[in-house]
């Protein structure tokens, strides 16, 4: 499916390179670095298009990058606070 995609997104080229799914067929040279239309982020600003047409097959290799927890965890933050949610909740114990 990988070598049928019309796009091949990621979220870090640096970090698609040694992990993710990507990473294999990149080490047995079935792909390069070329073969990779973007960054997610670029995609989200409008810098490079999504999908383009309706038949378009795009895969998208997610490894995590840490910026996405804490995007994730500002929002719940805010959406707990609208609610009045104040439940603490201990991170990492500090002996």
């Amino acid at each position: 499916m990988l070598l049928k995609a019309d796009k091949i997104v990621v979220d870090c080229y640096e970090q698609t390179m040694h992990s993710g799914e990507i990473n294999v067929p990149i080490s047995n040279n079935e792909i390069t670095k070329e073969n990779i239309y973007g960054e997610i982020g670029e995609i989200i600003v409008g810098k490079k298009n999504g999908r383009e047409k309706d038949n378009e097959i795009t895969i998208f290799d997610s490894t995590g990058l840490a910026i996405q927890d804490v995007a994730v965890a500002h929002r719940l933050y805010l959406e707990a606070q609208k609610l009045g949610i104040r439940n603490r909740v201990e991170l990492v114990r500090v002996v």
